[in-house]
């Protein structure tokens, strides 16, 4: 199971490593006007509330993995 999140996580890393790649195309950006979340600063708050529960939700399925194995050992 371990594994499986280790995938996971990785996998979800390497998307928004894509994500953030393509959206820092500058020729695109000066062609085209900037958006409301990027004049007002808002992206960046965007930005972190999605990083928040993404790490809230690898904590929580690590913990759970913990226990799930904890409870197989023991019977």
């Amino acid at each position: 199971m371990l594994q499986f999140l280790k995938k996971i996580s990785l996998f979800i890393i390497f998307q928004f490593l894509t994500i953030i790649a393509m959206s820092q195309n500058l020729e695109q950006q000066a062609q085209a006007p900037k958006s409301i979340l990027y004049q007002d600063g808002k992206i960046f708050v965007v930005f972190l509330v999605l990083l928040i529960i993404l790490v809230g939700i690898f904590i929580y399925l690590i913990t759970l993995d913990r226990k799930i194995t904890k409870l197989l050992q023991n019977k």
